[in-house]
């Protein structure tokens, strides 16, 4: 059984830009467990813990719906809060996007995924809050002007999550290029 999900790879010189962003607002440690870098990613489906006899048609069903797309054009929104314990940034995203995770929740309900209740909001979490954040911080980050940021995202990936003791460790079991 591997916990798995889906996810739109953020090009690193994006990642690099909210990580110097978020640096810019809040340079500590002490709110919580800042999600590394490496880590920095959208969400397109969560799995979860997922049958590996699975995995091979889970990847058949990306490639052939991941063929029809090309790169993704995105942009940087504002930072947001899902409170009491997320920091995350908005990604603006263009309709294609969103047509493409419909498709890959409805090829996987075909295999016995259920179907994700909340609608889709493209973000990338940023910290996992421990403790109480002040009304500055938070306004901090809300009120802060992210600076127009265009790019292109080119891969999506079939990742496993573990779950550790020191917090979560991904790895990607197969990344598909976009053109």
């Amino acid at each position: 059984m591997n916990r798995l999900f889906i996810a739109l790879k953020m090009p690193v010189n994006v990642v690099e830009q909210i990580d110097d962003l978020r640096k810019s607002i809040y340079d500590y440690d002490d709110l919580g467990r800042w999600e590394p870098k490496d880590k920095l990613h959208l969400t397109l489906k969560f799995l979860g813990d997922t049958e590996e006899r699975n995995t091979a048609t889970i990847i058949n069903k990306l490639e052939a719906i991941v063929s029809e797309y090309s790169r993704f054009e995105c942009s940087l929104g504002e930072f947001g809060f899902f409170l009491p314990k997320t920091l995350w940034i908005k990604l603006i995203v263009k309709p294609a996007l969103f047509t493409l995770v419909k498709e890959i929740e409805e090829s996987l309900i075909e295999l016995g995924f259920e179907k994700e209740k909340r609608s889709f909001k493209p973000h990338i979490t940023l910290l996992r809050i421990k403790k109480n954040v002040t009304d500055e911080i938070v306004s901090g980050f809300k009120n802060f002007k992210v600076p127009e940021t265009n790019f292109y995202c080119d891969e999506i990936a079939l990742v496993k999550s573990e779950l550790l003791p020191r917090g979560s460790k991904y790895t990607d079991i197969k990344v598909f290029k976009l053109s």
